[in-house]
């Protein structure tokens, strides 16, 4: 069906009538990856918009089946608040969701390290990356390991004919025999009308990129056949054996791989809750319940007493306080716990401090704090968590249905075969990739690993380095947060703070996703020539073929743009979206949403938004402390007069003001999530820019960029990680590629705040304004693109004098005034005139 260098494994029982692929693999997160493609899937859709997530269990089982069926209640509730809110008001609906799911989060989330399952669908390539110190002299492990098989051959080593993959004749005879009851299987599942699959439908082209571990080995298998007259039959693909039967690659790896894993699905004993799981979960719910307690007068009755809580609901409150930060600590780790911690003891110490100080406040006693968090609405109870319980929990269950019904696996074929053969086809099919997969799914790391996970074999045979291929893959996955219509969950809360629709914020989002995703481009093309890169042959399927059969699952994106244009609410419009794909699953068979699998996307949905909920209750804290402290204003006063201190020139404290605030939101995003960074850096940066004359849109978007900055900024770009465990590249060197590939972009949102011509970037102001605004950031993200990548498009290598000149262009180019727009065109044309004379010079003999 294809060039004989991919192969898919599958049988001719499992392609369509045109050999398209028409379904997803329903296991967005990252422990489903690389697994066989027939094997079901523990936890099928999972669609998360929290990047700082650890891992969760995967329960199964009654637990699994009593936590699902919560997780439904939940998502039918929110559902019913969209059309019938509740007539008690919106605080009675939050107490209620937070009642939910927060009990969830001790069922579902660990209390001490993760626990990994032994046999645990997470690809075995991950778990062996991760416990080796990185290729050895920039080597990567499969190169090493195909140079020891050579040597080896030359040499003749003496003994019986051994198979490829190491395994003695016994043992490939058993493995033979698995092979062949695997291939009955494969049929008798092929016969049935509707296959429970991970991957459901018939293969598309990103299907015969398989991994390049199982590349290499059928390749090797292959010649030692032909050393082996004997052996008249190949050995069977093994990307359709079960995880405990895949066969090993080398001896080396033969006699350290543990063979006895557990039945696939089960979880075990030690991954199960404990006992202090389930008596903080009964506790949460007690707790978050007791505001409705009749016996101390109802929900009516408790919000009588803000300002005057009795011992009772001090105490309530407490134990609330305390479970809210745990539930924090498990989903996103230390870090934002500490900080909510730090935030607490200032308000109950800020009394302490000498007086004459900016940041000195006259205290809080401890019933004080416990009523701003528990009996008011800028507690738990506040915007954060108002916009988890709305917007962002129904975009997680709109990505779960999208994903069963088989648009995600769509995304990624049309991206492969969008490009066809050419030096940057591999590249721009992962950017492509990226972005596509990012408009539904909200999370950096997921798509990154998703798209990795199928692309990654294209990449490396064009000739890609693990390390280049990882950082372009992350920096593509982070596109994900700042891609219409889904975007990151802090955009949502960006619309609550400024009361505007979300379809504004999707306004002003577009020109800097357009700039963002040509930065990357630019840098893809870049390492074609620096690392000469080399065309992959890429099954030949018509685009518009494959978008005349399966298009439709664009339908409910644009409904979702269309319905906010003329004026329905986001939660109503994702709502008829969500519908609307379910409704469209039923023209491929093979991705019917029947009762069991809307079932299992809704409840997957909620699932996915417990770390939000933590997070964003969590948030209040913080939001709380700030509003009854006065914080924000006092750290914004000391952030302009620092920089006043510096200069008295108003342009000038400007500038030194937005460096300073891109810095400090860099750093705390290293240590807290998106949403909270988001949080965080408005209460504290937002009140500063708007104090220097900055509008509040462009202020919010401009916290909102550098907040996800984060991602890709070591050494916790977490996108970067996800994408080096695909590669096999080293960590570290993988983030740095990944800051490479984004950078440019991330230094444009400086264009909003520094001046007033930079709001046309963000599509607030005349027609001409904003194309020409556009045009100039365009050369902008050329002139940083050269500094980073070393490379002048269309010209060649830049050297020392090229990149420094292409640095400093798109810096003056980001200020948009006259003087400096005509500046950073002198620079740009410098660079490519300095470029030009350094090619004919090498080129003259």
């Amino acid at each position: 069906m294809v060039d004989g260098r991919y192969r898919t494994g599958r049988t001719a029982a499992q392609d369509g009538p045109d050999g398209l692929a028409s379904t997803v693999d329903p296991g967005a997160s990252v422990a489903a990856l690389d697994r066989p493609a027939d094997t079901p899937l523990a936890d099928p859709a999972a669609v998360h918009f929290d990047d700082e997530e650890r891992p969760a269990r995967a329960l199964t089982g009654r637990i699994g089946i009593g936590v699902a069926v919560v997780a439904f209640a939940v998502a039918l509730l929110v559902l019913w608040q969209v059309f019938r809110p509740l007539a008690q008001g919106s605080q009675f609906y939050l107490i209620i969701f937070l009642s939910g799911t927060l009990p969830l989060v001790f069922l579902v989330y660990r209390a001490g390290s993760p626990i990994r399952r032994t046999n645990d669908p997470a690809p075995q390539r991950w778990r062996e990356t991760a416990g080796s110190p990185g290729p050895a002299n920039g080597v990567h492990p499969s190169e090493e390991r195909e140079r020891r098989r050579e040597e080896e051959r030359r040499a003749g080593r003496s003994g019986p004919p051994k198979p490829a993959d190491g395994l003695s004749p016994v043992e490939d005879q058993e493995r033979e025999r698995r092979q062949e009851r695997q291939r009955d299987q494969e049929q008798q599942r092929d016969q049935e009308p509707q296959p429970r699959t991970g991957r459901p439908g018939p293969p598309g082209p990103a299907d015969d990129l398989k991994p390049v571990e199982d590349q290499k080995q059928e390749s090797d298998e292959e010649e030692e056949q032909e050393q082996q007259p004997g052996r008249t039959e190949p050995p069977a693909p093994t990307n359709h054996l079960e995880p405990s039967e895949k066969p090993v690659e080398t001896r080396d790896r033969n006699e350290t791989r543990d063979r006895k894993r557990p039945t696939e699905g089960k979880t075990t004993r030690r991954d199960l809750p404990t006992p202090l799981d389930w008596t903080l979960a009964a506790l949460t719910l007690l707790v978050c319940l007791y505001p409705l307690n009749p016996l101390t007068g109802g929900y009516n009755e408790f919000l009588n007493r803000q300002g005057l809580l009795d011992t009772a609901d001090v105490i309530a409150g407490a134990v609330l306080l305390v479970l809210v930060v745990e539930a924090c600590r498990r989903t996103t780790g230390l870090a934002l716990p500490v900080v909510c911690l730090a935030f607490l003891a200032y308000g109950y110490y800020g009394g302490l401090l000498p007086q004459d100080w900016s940041i000195a406040h006259s205290g809080l006693d401890f019933a004080q704090i416990v009523d701003a968090l528990y009996n008011s609405g800028s507690g738990f109870y506040g915007t954060p968590l108002d916009v988890a319980a709305t917007y962002i929990v129904l975009f997680t269950i709109y990505g779960a249905v999208l994903d069963l019904s088989g648009a995600s696996r769509f995304f990624v074929d049309l991206s492969v075969a969008a490009f066809r053969k050419s030096r940057s086809a591999a590249g721009r099919t992962a950017v492509a990739a990226g972005f596509l997969l990012g408009t539904v799914s909200g999370s950096g790391t997921a798509t990154a690993v998703s798209v990795g996970a199928v692309t990654w074999p294209l990449l490396r045979r064009a000739g890609y380095p693990a390390e280049q291929a990882g950082g372009m893959l992350a920096a593509a996955g982070v596109g994900a947060i700042l891609s219409p219509p889904t975007l990151g969950a802090a955009a949502f809360i960006v619309a609550e703070y400024l009361d505007v629709s979300y379809l504004t914020v999707l306004g002003w989002a577009m020109i800097p996703t357009v700039l963002y995703y040509l930065g990357i481009l630019l840098a893809v093309e870049i390492d074609v020539r620096r690392f000469r890169v080399r065309p992959v042959e890429v099954p030949q399927v018509s685009v518009w073929r494959l978008l005349g059969r399966f298009g439709y699952h664009f339908s409910s994106l644009v409904m979702i743009v269309v319905l906010l244009a003329v004026g329905q609410s986001a939660t109503r419009a994702v709502v008829y979206a969500t519908l609307l794909a379910a409704a469209l699953s039923f023209l491929d068979r093979r991705s019917w949403l029947t009762p069991g699998r809307l079932f299992a996307a809704l409840s997957a949905g909620v699932r996915g938004v417990l770390p939000v909920v933590a997070v964003c209750a969590a948030a209040g804290i913080i939001t709380a402390t700030t509003t009854k402290t006065g914080l924000g204003a006092q750290l914004a006063s000391l952030l302009v007069g620092g920089a006043r201190a510096v200069t008295d020139n108003p342009t000038a404290v400007l500038a030194l003001t937005v460096v300073l605030a891109a810095v400090a939101l860099a750093i705390l995003g290293l240590a807290v999530p998106v949403t909270a960074s988001f949080i965080i850096g408005w209460v504290i940066i937002g009140p500063a820019l708007l104090a220097l004359g900055v509008s509040a849109p462009a202020a919010a978007m401009f916290v909102f960029y550098y907040s996800v900055l984060s991602e890709v900024t070591p050494p916790t770009a977490l996108a970067a990680v996800g994408a080096s465990a695909i590669t096999g590249g080293r960590t570290v060197p993988t983030m740095w590629q990944a800051l490479k590939y984004a950078l440019p972009a991330f230094l444009a949102p400086i264009a909003f705040v520094l001046t007033d011509p930079g709001e046309y970037l963000l599509a607030r102001g005349p027609a001409t304004g904003i194309v020409w605004a556009t045009a100039v950031a365009v050369l902008a993200v050329v002139g940083l693109a050269v500094a980073t990548g070393g490379w002048v498009p269309g010209v060649g290598a830049a050297g020392p004098a090229s990149r420094v000149l292409g640095g400093l262009a798109g810096l003056l180019l980001l200020y948009l005034a006259p003087f400096t727009i005509a500046a950073g065109a002198v620079a740009l044309a410098l660079a490519a005139g300095i470029a030009i004379i350094h090619r004919t010079g090498r080129t003259t003999p």
